[in-house]
């Protein structure tokens, strides 16, 4: 049985601040490359995609799938044909997308390029994707993988508190949803409990500023965004480490995408595998995983969208839910995910009075929760699983014990 985690979405700036979580923009939505993880679609702020039906939001009768989109078939699946993915004329040799077409015959419903990206540099030649026509890394979002990350960044120093780091971990639609990546969150965790060997899995694991600008190293992307040296490798997760230096724009910072791309590019989006995919300040930059959504990418190259086809169409306003579903209009159609299928059977869909909505646990309790030690033999850490209380067997994942609300090695 899985234990109840979470992640707190509700995280204040003041906290953030105060305890240095303010990592590399994390609080900020000004660049849709590295904001803060956000709860539902919300326009241009965001994805740019995910946003939600008609007034009132679309019904989800037999249209969300929560998550069910991995397991195979047509409709936004890692098995499914390339050509379905892409779009007929998304892919050149069946691997690299040729960004010339953008746009051309896109779907209807696609959204158009911005003012700004048709009036820049018409004459710069458009950039194809780097990219080898492979899968490309999920977020992770299951809560006992999260929860037993957090522990050990927690029990080696890295950061202050369970709820703090699990304050951290991404909505679906949020841009930053692969930071850290899978690949990383699973040597953390198999490194438990020697921080020396969590050290090594995190490429450095020293304290560092967040200020200080993501880099690439080679095909790494190194950045300190959570106060703590990350190397990730990009080409484990599918990617390349870009920072849109040949691209002629390089504003946005280094990460993990699919290569640069020109400034007449600007705004432009693709199709990576089952990630739809834009240009960002120079940098072709994953903006959205569809699958999480239980639907494929689609559109030719310049006008990629998460669609699922055959679904009721829809107009773009904000996310609602319906139950423990988040409710999304995505390229003009309706798709949703299940937050108890995505995250933990204890999450559901929360509407707050004001903003986006998300999903969680509940809203009981925030990233400002004072972890400590409990149980009969003082080896539980007591902290904040995504809204709701949650207890954390310390021994039963391999620390001796519990001191001051941490595990300890």
């Amino acid at each position: 049985m899985k234990r109840l985690a979470g992640a707190t979405w509700l995280i204040t700036v003041v906290f953030a601040t105060a305890c240095g979580l303010d990592r590399g923009g994390l609080l900020s939505d000004a660049d849709p490359g590295s904001g803060f993880p956000e709860a539902g679609g919300s326009g241009d702020g965001g994805t740019g995609d995910a946003t939600t039906g008609d007034e009132g939001g679309p019904s989800l009768d037999a249209t969300v799938e929560g998550g069910a989109a991995r397991d195979g078939g047509a409709d936004g699946t890692r098995d499914a044909p390339v050509e379905a993915r892409l779009g007929a004329d998304g892919a050149v040799d069946g691997s690299v997308l040729d960004a010339s077409d953008a746009g051309a015959d896109g779907p209807g419903d696609a959204p158009a390029p911005s003012d700004s990206a048709a009036e820049a540099a018409p004459d710069a030649a458009p950039l194809p994707l780097r990219w080898d026509g492979g899968a490309v890394a999920d977020p992770v979002f299951v809560l006992r993988e999260w929860e037993d990350f957090c522990a050990a960044l927690v029990a080696c120093g890295e950061l202050p508190s369970m709820s703090a780091c699990m304050a951290l971990q991404a909505q679906p639609s949020s841009p930053d949803a692969l930071i850290p990546p899978p690949s990383l969150v699973n040597a953390v965790n198999a490194a438990v409990p020697d921080c020396g060997g969590v050290a090594r899995a995190l490429g450095d694991g020293s304290a560092c500023s967040s200020s200080v600008a993501d880099r690439c190293a080679g095909g790494s992307l190194v950045t300190c965004r959570w106060g703590f040296q990350m190397t990730i490798d990009c080409g484990a997760n599918g990617m390349v480490c870009s920072d849109g230096s040949t691209g002629g724009g390089g504003a946005g910072g280094a990460t993990c995408g699919f290569g640069d791309c020109a400034p007449s590019q600007e705004g432009l989006t693709y199709c990576a595998d089952l990630w739809m995919v834009r240009c960002t300040n120079g940098r072709l930059v994953p903006a959205l995983d569809c699958g999480t959504y239980g639907v494929p990418c689609v559109g030719p190259a310049g006008s990629g969208v998460c669609q699922g086809g055959n679904r009721p169409a829809c107009l773009p306003t904000p996310d609602t839910c319906s139950g423990s579903s988040v409710v999304s209009c995505l390229g003009g159609r309706v798709a949703g995910l299940d937050c108890s299928n995505v995250y933990d059977p204890s999450f559901t869909c929360v509407a707050p009075a004001s903003g986006p909505v998300f999903c969680a646990a509940g809203t009981a309790c925030d990233a400002t929760h004072v972890d400590t030690c409990t149980g009969s033999k003082g080896d539980r850490v007591d902290y904040c699983a995504g809204g709701a209380e949650g207890v954390y067997a310390c021994r039963n994942a391999g620390y001796s014990g519990c001191h001051l609300g941490v595990c300890t090695p």
